[in-house]
């Protein structure tokens, strides 16, 4: 029965030792630290790119905590974006930490609604804040801010324009032309064109037509001029193209077709688009 008693009251002294030692770490609680360790270009196109922020949360406590909530949000050029939260539960064990993903899709048609001065720039500076919210002991509710800057690059599809049509030579049959067409980088990144196919209709009637196989390297802010020779056959396209070939008057034109774009960017992945140039132009002679 002694012995029992003794048991007993080893038990009851380690128990209250536990719980005594419990307060004690309950009664000296710290704030936890966080901070935004990264921040990754995770994808990138010509409508959007992805942004990951890696926040990591420390906890100097001999306690585990637990994460209440994060809210968060994103400037452009100091204007707001978008605001968002996020509820997921998570503990961070004693003397311990954990990271957290938040993961940003920004859609270039957004941006330029929300800032558009942005429009034509290649890049832009962001903002990221948020918060962490914790209930702890003794402390009770906290929020710990955070903020990270930092830049993104704008792209945008290089454009594509009729530049000149030339006169090179001219018989009662035909006629030497040549086609000048501009592409223009708009800003971001440099880019090369490829596979470049292209129609010509001048007052309404095919002209010509082709496919431009090289490379065409544009420089992100700089303009490329290739130049395409072809002819005019009169016989077979009749005198009414004679007449405006030779002619001086302004031509209503539509010059439109299709490329490859592709950079050296490894996150940004080749891809086809069209293009079109409605306007007017005169013949060079």
């Amino acid at each position: 029965m002694k012995r029992f008693i003794a048991l007993l009251t080893i038990s009851f002294f380690f128990t209250g030792c536990a719980e005594l030692l419990q307060l004690l770490q309950q009664s000296s609680v710290q704030k936890p630290t966080a901070s935004v360790t990264a921040t990754k270009l995770t994808g990138l196109s010509f409508t959007k790119a992805d942004l990951l922020f890696d926040i990591k949360i420390n906890n100097p406590n001999g306690i585990a905590i637990d994460l209440a909530g994060l809210d968060y949000g994103l400037k452009i050029n100091e204007s707001s974006l978008f605001s968002g939260t996020k509820n997921d539960p998570l503990n961070i064990e004693a003397k311990g930490s954990s990271t957290i993903q938040i993961p940003l899709s920004l859609k270039y048609d957004d941006i330029y609604k929300t800032v558009k001065s942005l429009t034509g720039k290649g890049k832009s500076s962001y903002t990221f804040e948020g918060g962490l919210s914790f209930d702890l002991p003794v402390l009770g509710k906290i929020r710990l801010p955070l903020s990270k800057t930092g830049e993104l690059p704008l792209l945008k599809l290089p454009k594509v324009k009729l530049k000149d049509i030339s006169m090179k030579n001219l018989s009662w049959s035909g006629a030497s032309m040549q086609l000048d067409i501009a592409v223009k980088g708009s800003g971001g990144l440099d880019l090369f064109v490829d596979n470049l196919a292209y129609g010509l209709k001048i007052a309404g009637k095919n002209w010509v037509s082709g496919k431009v196989t090289d490379k065409i390297a544009v420089n992100s802010s700089g303009e490329k001029i290739v130049s395409i020779p072809f002819k005019l056959d009169f016989l077979s396209m009749g005198k009414a193209v004679y007449d405006i070939a030779t002619g001086d008057a302004e031509l209503n034109y539509n010059f439109d077709g299709d490329m490859n774009i592709s950079s050296d960017h490894p996150l940004l992945k080749a891809a086809n688009f069209s293009f079109e140039d409605l306007s007017k132009i005169k013949i060079s002679k």
